[in-house]
């Protein structure tokens, strides 16, 4: 039925509704494909699939550029629907060095760019005019231990509270020595000879109580190591014994028979590695004298001139063991299942994310719990020594000429001082640098703000 008089008449609205059905099955399709992250390339007449990048960075107030664009955007940034490709990202902040990373974006995928804090620039300051040589930081950071370049060498302690600092020992010509904080957040130390005929047990707050325990134990010692609790609790073996001293109160304890090739402390836990009834293999037992159990069991080699070559341990975690064989630059990875075999020199065990960095002066590896280790960088660069900077492990590392700043997740590093530094160590929760360096023509102990 028609009204009188209308031109909205029955042809015209089935025209129109005709339009909107089919405008509905036009405009849906693009809509989804939209929201789900496809775009329509004009250039090319396709439609193609989009990715995203995510940027979420210290210091809050960083600028942050796509393909030298500057992006208005505050962080954290979300750039959403990027076509396929690569971008460059730069992260500016004032007083603070560039980050710059080359990111690909992948269809339906979104690069992240997180846990990262951005460098400082600050000048040096010289707090010490003693020509400081090996520096060993407290797991406190309340103070350094350091030996000048001298021969004997002298020790000094520092109170990085108070900004003072007072010689404790003085070495034996000739000889090389070694200084460990108790593991715990407590503030004794050691400091010892390679051959173990000085073993120096202090707390810094009292370091005139100063004890020699080489002194103290009648039998030679030949190894030496601070347990995992909070006690000041050091493990130590003699030829025939293993023991444990409570470095306050002096109170002694034997563990058991020292018939080990070597031992370890995870925990609570001793790891061994024990000769076999084989003789071409050694056992790997974990809680030797707790709930004893084989790990594992490995070969024992002998080299060209028929000499045995040892296995020494140098980290345990869980169920996994690092062991380095002896006079040569090679270690060895654990666990029930597998095992991995690569070069290496020294270990680094960062306290965050329980990640283990394993050097060369050439190459650095790297092993989280669960993964296989990872070539982490190469070069024909001597690689002195690497620390970790703060909680994201970005790594300092200490080259013949230079420091460097490495963000390892990224590949992305840039130079940190631009000098040659005989040691450092890091304070990573005031992001505090302590170096020795000759900076200026003036020789000494230098701290950085980073």
């Amino acid at each position: 039925m028609e009204y009188p008089g209308t031109h909205f008449t029955r042809p015209w609205r089935l025209f129109f509704l005709s339009l909107f059905i089919l405008a509905f099955f036009i405009i849906s399709p693009i809509l989804i494909l939209y929201s789900s992250g496809y775009r329509y390339d004009f250039t090319n007449g396709i439609i193609q699939e989009t990715g995203a990048i995510s940027i979420d960075i210290l210091p809050k107030n960083a600028t942050a550029y796509l393909n030298d664009a500057k992006l208005k955007t505050k962080i954290p940034i979300r750039l959403k629907n990027l076509a396929k490709g690569k971008y460059k990202i730069r992260l500016t902040a004032d007083g603070f060095y560039d980050w710059e990373k080359e990111v690909l974006v992948e269809n339906k995928q979104t690069a992240y760019i997180k846990e990262i804090k951005l460098i400082q620039k600050s000048e040096p300051q010289k707090i010490s005019d003693n020509k400081a040589d090996r520096l060993y930081l407290s797991n406190n950071n309340n103070y350094i231990i350091y030996q000048t370049r001298d021969n004997p060498v002298t020790f000094w302690l520092r109170d990085l509270n108070k900004n003072t600092e007072n010689p404790i020992i003085k070495g034996t010509l000739g000889k090389n020595y070694r200084v460990n904080w108790s593991n715990s957040k407590n503030n004794f130390a050691i400091i010892y000879s390679e051959d173990f005929s000085e073993i120096y047990v202090f707390n810094a707050i009292e370091p005139d109580k100063l004890w020699n325990l080489a002194k103290e134990e009648k039998n030679k010692i030949t190894k030496i190591q601070w347990g995992n609790s909070s006690q000041p609790e050091i493990f130590y073996s003699t030829k025939n014994q293993l023991l444990t001293i409570d470095a306050s109160t002096k109170q002694k304890l034997t563990i058991g028979k020292n018939i080990f090739v070597d031992w370890y402390i995870d925990n609570g836990q001793i790891w061994t590695i024990q000769n076999t009834s084989s003789t071409d293999q050694l056992a790997i037992i974990k809680d030797t004298f707790g709930f004893s159990k084989v790990l594992t069991k490995i070969n024992s080699f002998s080299n060209a001139d028929n000499k045995e070559i040892t296995w020494q341990i140098l980290n345990a975690l869980n169920n996994q063991i690092l062991l380095k064989k002896s006079g040569v630059s090679e270690m060895l990875l654990l666990d029930q299942d597998k095992r991995y075999s690569f070069f290496g020199d020294k270990l680094l065990s960062s306290n965050f994310n329980s990640w283990w960095i394993i050097w060369t002066p050439w190459e650095i590896t790297t092993y989280s719990q669960g993964e296989e280790p990872f070539l982490l960088n190469r070069s024909g660069e001597q690689l002195q020594k690497v620390i970790v900077l703060d909680e994201y492990n970005t790594l300092g590392l200490i080259w013949a000429d230079k420091m460097t700043a490495l963000f390892p997740y990224y590949f992305v590093s840039h130079n940190l001082i631009n000098n040659k530094i005989t040691d450092a160590v890091a304070n990573t929760e005031k992001r505090e640098l302590y170096f020795s360096a000759i900076i200026n023509n003036q020789d000494g102990l230098w701290k950085k703000q980073y």
